[in-house]
């Protein structure tokens, strides 16, 4: 491979960062986890069987406004699924501990500078996705990847702030995608923080033909096999998880802040818009996600 992904580890875990997209693109807690979509082009083990992405970050959108469209202070402008994040090449490094030379920590930058044009990674001709998005505000997104071993577990810190003179509203979300690790995907399903079943991915696989299942003020969700008693945990505080799974291997757990409509409204990121969370100028917001194994349902 003529690229190199940026490699965090500690104590057994390994961490894979593709620097091209910024995508998390494997995480070993002792079984892989990740699904290997976003993985380089030219990569053996990259696998887009359901999906081409092992994880994305949604700004300042999640899912889609109608015709691919949304109004800021009574002007228009084309925006695709998911927003305008996923589109931005991010630039990305390693950071050493400050306590020795492990390389556990990494830091992943998505700057947007206001009304610049960004080229739709998403764009297909003879399509309605816009093949050039803008917007009339500046954001920065950091994300701080850090490698905790001694909870055996991956943190993610996700900030947002506003570079603009005005605020804007916004709905924020991570997508990852990861692996069932089922030998029958019938015997996988989702868990809540209180150990109660979800919703089976059986189900989840139907369902997610027309739109994604959404787990409302939860922070916990557990995909768990029945037969092999091996799983995956995420926490996180973004305030709700949203589910989908497009294929029996792989799903997806998606922190997100806010979702309105299912593509059927065109979306206003005026102050008073769409979404609930305002984003004022020189402010940031800090959002957390945690990845870990999962043995037992709770």
């Amino acid at each position: 491979m003529k690229n190199k992904y940026l490699a965090l580890a500690d104590s057994g875990i390994i961490a894979l960062i593709n620097p091209l997209n910024g995508q998390l693109v494997s995480l070993f807690i002792e079984r892989e986890l990740m699904h290997p979509g976003g993985r380089f082009v030219d990569d053996p083990e990259r696998d887009i069987d359901g999906w081409a992405n092992s994880g994305l970050i949604m700004f300042p959108i999640v899912s889609a406004s109608k015709d691919n469209i949304v109004s800021y202070e009574g002007k228009k402008y084309a925006l695709d699924q998911h927003g305008m994040a996923r589109s931005l090449i991010p630039k990305c490094s390693l950071a050493p501990s400050a306590k020795s030379k492990i390389r556990n920590s990494s830091i992943i930058n998505y700057n947007y500078k206001k009304n610049t044009d960004i080229n739709n990674i998403k764009y297909v001709k003879g399509q309605k996705n816009p093949k050039i998005m803008k917007l009339p505000f500046s954001f920065e997104i950091l994300e701080e990847y850090f490698i905790n071993a001694n909870e055996k577990r991956l943190e993610i810190t996700t900030s947002i702030r506003n570079r603009f003179k005005k605020p804007f509203c916004y709905a924020l979300g991570r997508h990852p995608a990861f692996i069932s690790n089922s030998e029958n995907y019938m015997d996988c399903a989702f868990y809540d923080s209180n150990g109660k079943e979800v919703i089976t991915l059986a189900k989840l696989m139907e369902l997610s033909k027309t739109r994604a299942y959404i787990m409302h003020g939860e922070k916990s969700v557990i995909a768990y096999d029945n037969r092999s008693k091996k799983g995956v945990h995420l926490w996180t505080d973004f305030g709700n998880i949203m589910l989908w799974s497009p294929k029996e291997n792989m799903f997806c757990m998606e922190p997100i802040t806010d979702r309105v409509g299912n593509n059927d409204i065109e979306l206003d990121l005026s102050r008073k818009g769409s979404y609930r969370d305002v984003l004022y100028s020189g402010d940031t917001k800090k959002y957390h996600t945690m990845i870990m194994v999962a043995d037992k349902r709770i």
